[in-house]
């Protein structure tokens, strides 16, 4: 599969949903990151850009990540 410059942060607290998807997406020439919480993914927001975050939106795990 030909490689894609697009870079995606998958954020999910299911360690399952986060595998799918990174193997997906990454078959698909995307480079995926994956993080657990919300902490984890505020930390590798702060280190670089993201094209394209796909986000679990569990608002309680959220708003405890956010206080």
């Amino acid at each position: 599969m030909e490689e894609n410059s697009s870079s995606i942060l998958v954020v999910d607290d299911n360690p399952e949903i986060r595998e799918i998807i990174q193997v997906l997406l990454g078959g698909e020439g995307y480079l995926v990151e994956t993080a657990g919480n919300g902490v984890k993914a505020l930390e590798m927001l702060s280190q670089r850009e993201y094209d394209l975050i796909i986000l679990d939106t569990d608002k309680e795990k959220l708003k405890n990540t956010l206080k």
